[in-house]
């Protein structure tokens, strides 16, 4: 079941300013206390009531996978959480994203150049090892952000990918918006929780009472 996985897209055009629109904090809290009870129930409705093909068979969640989908969709949104306020608790993350970014464009002109060159029909070591070594530099740049991140709070669930996903989503947000992104983040905690109630109800059901005992 998909949801609330972190994606690899960013917002654009007309997208963008809707997004921008919406990162207010008084809209950021106001849409989540109008719309989280309605996310929840469409997330239990999907479970018990929308086939889908699970072990070779077409069927609903059982109680178990519902109550198991509603902790993970959990700790998702915790992680994701966790994440924000851990960029946020230390000012060199957005240092670590920046030398990222400039470590991605150097592995774009290393290619480049490296393309050039077998284009012309050339062979040239110092071109395939400059763009061997931009990328080894990118990589190693990309592993201090999520280490960084992993450091400053609860991450758990989140690979580095989808962190440094978030972190540079933050940064491009950064100047302007840290107010509704602090306001996001508190959203994102209290959807956790109200999740892992839905979870705990759950697996309530599944326990034979007392009396049956």
């Amino acid at each position: 079941v998909e949801g609330l996985s972190v994606g690899n897209s960013a917002p654009q055009g007309g997208g963008q300013k809707g997004l921008q629109y919406l990162l207010m904090p008084s809209m950021v809290k106001g849409l989540y206390h109008l719309y989280g009870e309605r996310f929840v129930a469409a997330l239990e409705y999907e479970a018990v009531t929308r086939p889908r093909p699970l072990n070779g068979r077409e069927r609903t969640l059982t109680g178990p996978e519902t109550a198991q989908m509603f902790g993970l969709y959990a700790n998702q949104a915790r992680a994701i959480s966790g994440t924000m306020r851990s960029y946020f608790a230390d000012g060199r993350n957005k240092e670590l994203v920046q030398d990222y970014i400039r470590s991605e464009e150097d592995v774009h002109k290393a290619y480049q150049l490296y393309n050039e060159v077998n284009e012309g029909r050339t062979q040239s070591h110092t071109a395939a090892r400059d763009y061997q070594g931009a990328v080894i530099r990118r990589e190693q740049a990309r592993d201090r952000v999520a280490s960084s991140l992993r450091k400053g709070g609860n991450t758990r669930g989140m690979d580095t990918d989808s962190l440094l996903f978030v972190a540079m989503w933050l940064h491009r947000r950064q100047a302007e918006d840290n107010a509704a992104l602090f306001a996001l983040a508190d959203v994102l905690e209290s959807c956790a929780a109200r999740l892992e109630q839905e979870e705990k109800a759950y697996e309530n059901m599944l326990r034979p009472s007392a009396a049956s005992g």
